[in-house]
């Protein structure tokens, strides 16, 4: 039996001096990305999809990667 992935969409930010990544929880329109705290992360159905969020995020000045997990691990932003 084959394990199941999720993909998401990390985007890391500076804080405190520490890189943590925040994981993308929505895409309001075709030309933009959110990443809210607190709110759990948006899987992507397709990984193509998600490497064309993370180039246009890294065109736009945001370093971002994208992140695969075991089906079933909830992936939440923290606060």
């Amino acid at each position: 039996m084959r394990n199941r992935f999720d993909t998401y969409v990390a985007v890391f930010m500076e804080e405190g001096g520490y890189t943590v990544p925040r994981f993308v929880t929505g895409i309001p329109s075709h030309n933009s990305a959110v990443w809210e705290a607190g709110k759990p992360a948006m899987p992507f159905t397709s990984q193509s999809y998600a490497e064309d969020v993370v180039q246009g995020l890294t065109l736009n000045g945001y370093p971002a990667a994208v992140v695969r997990f075991l089906h079933g691990v909830e992936v939440e932003n923290p606060v």
